[in-house]
């Protein structure tokens, strides 16, 4: 997913994530976040969690169990 400024296409942040179930048909029915970039310099504050957010329900509405998360 990527967020983008409306007024001029700019870009502001993305996220990718992986479902577990369309990739290797996990029997868990799981998602991972497995990347998230915001321009320090976005003009608009929470592009992170919006992006966060729209990951998960995405995967919410494909009915995935869960959306992990590794950080390192």
């Amino acid at each position: 997913l990527v967020a983008v400024r409306d007024e001029d296409g700019t870009v502001l942040g993305t996220v990718t994530g992986v479902d577990h179930q369309a990739l290797f048909s996990d029997p868990e029915a799981g998602s991972s976040l497995w990347t998230l970039a915001v321009d320090p310099a976005a003009p608009l504050p929470g592009v992170g969690g919006a992006l966060t957010r729209s990951l998960a329900d995405l995967y919410r509405g494909r009915g995935r169990a869960y959306m992990d998360l590794s950080v390192a």
